[in-house]
């Protein structure tokens, strides 16, 4: 992969004819939650009647998820279409963009011939530097901190909350999410003349503040769904979004992305099995996996099937993951490659 900058990808959104500046756009980052955050939002905007653009990474099965409008796919031809017209203006102009970068600005491009009323944006890798960076946003969401991707954004939790925090733009406000250093991005967000705000701070939110609940039997989809509902909220009481309403809050913020904690009841000889796929890769995702885990199917033994990219934490997962089966008499790790 080529250095991060925002110079590719600004120069093939101007000569695409600047779609990214049309569109109504609400930016997240984060180190975890981030997606499955976009994926809700997105549902409660459709629900309440907006054409809604959604752009996450990676993808799972297909790379047509990565856009989406109204939960439909971007088709094989319109990828075609789309895409086309990007790399010709990468090789006519010399533009060495790179996978991600290409893939941004066809999302843009799809948007805007679509006519999406909002855009759900969610960045690749970090925020500052990010291909998805060039926009203003109407709505900046940060959903958490934490030490993944340590080569590119840094070592410490203090200087990746700097990069997060780069999607910050002047003037538009922040949700800021739990497992975030509020007062580092309170600063950064000041400097900016924007403002910093904590879920548990938005008014009118229909649903529950799950702070209040015994940490134990709080899950990351409760928190990603109070983030969501937060921002939602803000959007709505602040007549951004006025066609929000609570009752799609609800009902969309309940929804969960594919591999999220996704149970399946799988045929095993003569007996079915319980297999549950998630997308955890860094170790605090894999330490709440494991809680989860262990709440939802107490006394129970855990077989591990674990696929990672070589430049994950794969020993601190390991031993978060060894602990486990070390508890279970008839547990065991298996490693997909």
């Amino acid at each position: 992969p080529g250095k991060l900058c925002l110079k590719n990808i600004s120069k093939l959104n101007s000569l695409m004819g600047d779609p990214a500046k049309e569109l109504k756009i609400i930016h997240l980052a984060g180190t975890n939650g981030k997606g499955s955050v976009s994926f809700k939002i997105a549902k409660t905007l459709e629900c309440s009647g907006y054409t809604t653009g959604l752009f996450v990474s990676p993808h799972i099965s297909s790379f047509r998820e990565r856009i989406q409008i109204n939960g439909k796919l971007i088709t094989e031809d319109e990828v075609v279409e789309h895409l086309t017209k990007v790399n010709a203006l990468c090789e006519e102009n010399e533009i060495p963009a790179t996978f991600f970068e290409r893939v941004t600005a066809t999302a843009f491009s799809h948007f805007k011939h679509s006519k999406a009323e909002v855009v759900v944006l969610e960045a690749g890798l970090g925020g500052r530097l990010d291909a998805t960076n060039i926009i203003t946003p109407i709505l900046s969401i940060i959903t958490s901190i934490g030490l993944d991707h340590t080569k590119i954004l840094g070592e410490t939790i203090e200087a990746i909350a700097n990069e997060k925090a780069g999607i910050i733009k002047p003037g538009v406000p922040v949700i800021v999410g739990k497992s975030c250093p509020f007062d580092q991005l309170k600063r950064i967000a000041s400097s900016k003349n924007s403002r910093a705000i904590r879920p548990e701070d938005v008014e009118a939110n229909p649903y529950p503040n799950p702070y209040t609940m015994n940490p134990d039997e709080l899950d990351y989809d409760t928190e990603n769904s109070y983030t969501a509902s937060s921002s939602l909220a803000y959007l709505k009481t602040r007549n951004i979004l006025p066609k929000i309403n609570d009752e799609c809050i609800l009902s969309g913020v309940k929804i969960r992305p594919p591999c999220r904690f996704e149970i399946l009841s799988v045929n095993s000889g003569s007996k079915k099995i319980k297999v549950v796929l998630d997308v955890a890769h860094n170790p605090i995702a894999i330490e709440k996996l494991v809680k989860m885990l262990k709440r939802k199917f107490p006394g129970k033994n855990f077989r591990f099937m674990i696929g990672m990219s070589r430049d994950k934490d794969i020993k601190k997962i390991l031993r978060t993951v060894g602990n486990e089966i070390n508890n279970s008499p008839r547990g065991g790790l298996h490693f997909a490659r």
